[in-house]
């Protein structure tokens, strides 16, 4: 899974952040995955915000499904 939607512009590529949309798309993404029986035992992300952000939220989503 790549990241969700995020900030056209920034200071830096590296600080982009999610956008709202992209949050919500990642948590549709997520219920729609587990719902298919996909439960990865291990989320590597970079180091890029973004991907950390959607790393964090797809987590969470899975935890909460428990």
């Amino acid at each position: 899974m790549r990241h969700s939607i995020a900030e056209a512009t920034v200071t830096t590529d590296f600080d982009r952040q999610l956008t709202p949309e992209g949050v919500k798309k990642v948590d549709f993404l997520a219920e729609f995955l587990l719902q298919e029986g996909f439960s990865p035992g291990v989320i590597v992300h970079s180091p890029l915000t973004r991907s950390r952000q959607t790393a964090h939220s797809f987590a969470k989503r899975l935890s909460s499904s428990s």
